[in-house]
């Protein structure tokens, strides 16, 4: 599924993406997502808003190949490109986590990051697009492994006496 300029609406808290299909859509029914505006060093919403500016898209699909001269596709990129953007990315930015590094790796992380954000796990599952509780609960057991964590009761009270 490629995303389009017209599954886009640009709203005065953010963005709404209507994503026509996906994973746990596979009827087609639509699902908006709310992507609310971050702070001035982190804004994807102001990203996608520059990319599309610069790259002169008005319409079709969102996210395009740049060739070797800077020169912007007229057609979407691969789905499995995006992977190989992300690797080449994070080898450009001396990440050492490289290899784990994938496009699900970033829907993880959101629900991870939300999670020791304070986020509400109905949230984190409703933006992530999980339909099982299940799912979302593995990711924020695995955020919470340090701090819901037995072994830390006891050190802290080992610590007072």
């Amino acid at each position: 599924m490629q995303l389009k300029v017209e599954n886009l609406v640009w709203d005065r808290d953010g963005l709404v993406i209507t994503l026509p299909r996906s994973k746990t859509d596979q009827e087609g029914k639509g699902i908006d997502k709310a992507i609310p505006f971050g702070d001035e060093s982190i804004c994807p919403v102001k990203a996608l808003k520059t990319w599309l500016q610069k790259a002169g898209i008005e319409s079709g699909p969102l996210f395009r190949p740049i060739s070797k001269s800077g020169m912007v596709g007229a057609v979407g990129l691969h789905p499995g490109s995006v992977n190989e953007i992300l690797e080449r990315g994070a080898k450009l930015a001396g990440l050492d986590y490289v290899p784990m590094l994938s496009s699900h790796s970033l829907r993880r992380g959101m629900a991870t990051s939300a999670y020791r954000a304070s986020a509400n796990p109905r949230d984190i599952k409703r933006q992530g697009g999980w339909r099982h509780d299940g799912t979302v609960q593995g990711y924020i057991e695995e955020a919470s492994q340090f701090e819901e964590n037995a072994a830390v009761a006891l050190l802290r009270r080992k610590r007072k006496s």
